[in-house]
């Protein structure tokens, strides 16, 4: 693999979990802001909409795991321990697979 391709995958992966992170942050800006507080009776609202960051955050999980695994398989690198915490973890996956990647480099090139 070459520093180009690289690069590409970590752009890649950047992206996706800059827009899931941000996704959740935003929306949990806009429930702080614009819903007041829960003496109203609006637990629903906010519940549902606390609820939805957890299911943008595992969209974007479930993505990045399908990714990874298409591209451990572009590498030849059979590790499905990272697939799975790419599920549970994007962050703590992708950076697994980056060491992986890494790794086989090195033993590419020696």
């Amino acid at each position: 693999m070459t520093n180009k391709d690289f690069n590409t995958l970590i752009n890649k992966y950047a992206i996706l979990i800059g827009i899931g992170y941000g996704l959740d942050f935003l929306i949990l800006t806009i429930i702080q802001r614009l819903i007041p507080t829960p003496n109203t009776g609006n637990y629903d609202i906010i519940g549902l909409l606390t609820s939805s960051t957890w299911i943008i955050q595992f969209i974007v999980n479930f993505i990045a795991a399908m990714w990874v695994y298409k591209d451990m398989k572009l590498c030849e690198i059979k590790n499905k321990l990272i697939v799975v915490m790419t599920l549970l973890f994007s962050l703590i996956g992708v950076t697994m697979f980056f060491i992986t990647i890494n790794r086989e480099n090195k033993k590419a090139s020696t």
